[in-house]
């Protein structure tokens, strides 16, 4: 998770996480965002839209984001 955090920051355009579903590469960009100390409800909202479904991870988005507002 860590170095995907660090590909994000350091990038300089689109960033293209790919597995065959999407799923774990949207879990995993979840994780990372809320370790960065992104909303988790904002994070799951863009998931969703993209028609991605977070709860799986949700009690550990809430963790980082809430390690990384302290």
């Amino acid at each position: 998770m860590q170095a995907l955090q660090e590909a994000l920051a350091s990038a300089q355009g689109p960033v293209l996480g790919y597995c065959r579903s999407g799923t774990r590469s949207t879990l995993l960009w979840s994780l990372a965002q809320a370790r960065g100390g992104a909303s988790p409800d904002q994070i799951a909202e863009a998931a969703a839209v993209a028609g991605y479904d977070v709860s799986p991870v949700r009690p550990a988005m809430d963790m980082f984001a809430g390690a990384a507002s302290s």
